[in-house]
C-alpha cells in the first residue's frame, strides 16, 4: 500500500507555522503600539520640560535685569560721596543718560557734571555699573566713553569710573592701562590725572 501523506495532513505543519507567524506579528504590532504611546507621552513630557525651561530662562533674565538695576542704583547713590572724599570731585547727582551717536542710541549708567575742588576745573563723570567686571568690560566701557566724550554736549575734564561687586584681576590691569577708576565695596582702585598730565594711581582696600 502507498504511504504518501494525505493532502490535508501535508498542509497542517505549514498552516501551523503561518498561525504562529501571525501571532508573532500580532505581538510585535502590540509592542509597537505600546512603544508609540510611550513615545507620544515622552514627546509631551519633553514639550512640557522645554516650556518650563523657557519660562525659567525668562524669569532668570528678569531677575538678572532687576539685579543689574539695583547695582546701578547703588552706584549712583554711593559714588558722589566717594568721588568727593577720594578724588576731590564734587558732583551734585549722577543719572542714567542716553546719547545719539552716529544714528544710534548709546546708554551710560552713570553720568554727571561737576568740578574738582582744588582747581575748580569742570569735570564730566561717565561711568558704568556691573555686578562682575572683567578686563573686556573695562575695554568696552572705555571705548564707549571715548565716543561719548567726543560728543559736543560733553564739556569738562573726563572722570571715568566703573562700580562693581566683583572685580576680576584682568579688570584691574585693564583699568590701570586706560585710566579708569574701579570701585567696589571690597576694593577701590583709583587712577588720577597728575598735574603734569601723566597718570598716577593708588589702590585702597575698603
Amino acid at each position: 500500500m502507498s504511504s504518501e501523506p494525505v493532502e490535508g495532513e501535508a498542509r497542517d505543519p505549514l498552516a501551523h507555522e503561518i498561525q504562529e507567524l501571525k501571532l508573532k506579528v500580532g505581538e510585535i504590532s502590540d509592542r509597537l503600539d505600546v512603544l508609540s504611546r510611550a513615545t507620544m507621552d515622552m514627546k509631551a513630557d519633553i514639550s512640557k520640560l522645554s516650556s518650563g525651561l523657557e519660562s525659567l530662562q525668562r524669569e532668570v533674565y528678569k531677575l538678572s535685569e532687576s539685579f543689574g538695576h539695583i547695582v546701578e542704583d547703588i552706584a549712583r547713590s554711593v559714588l558722589p560721596s566717594i568721588l568727593f572724599t577720594k578724588m576731590g570731585v564734587s558732583v551734585e547727582s549722577l543719572e542714567r543718560r542716553f546719547f545719539e551717536l552716529d544714528g544710534k542710541t548709546v546708554e551710560v549708567d552713570i553720568y554727571g557734571l561737576g568740578k574738582r575742588l582744588a582747581e575748580g576745573e569742570a569735570v564730566v563723570v561717565v561711568g558704568e555699573a556691573k555686578a562682575r567686571i572683567h578686563g573686556e568690560d573695562v575695554r568696552l566701557f572705555h571705548e564707549k566713553a571715548q565716543r561719548i566724550l567726543g560728543h559736543n554736549g560733553c564739556v569738562g575734564d573726563p572722570v571715568l569710573v566703573m562700580y562693581g561687586l566683583y572685580l576680576h584681576p584682568t579688570a584691574i590691569e585693564e583699568a590701570k592701562k586706560r585710566g579708569v577708576s574701579l570701585i567696589s565695596p571690597y576694593l577701590e582702585l583709583v587712577k588720577l590725572k597728575a598735574p603734569n598730565g601723566g597718570l598716577t594711581g593708588h589702590s585702597q582696600q575698603g
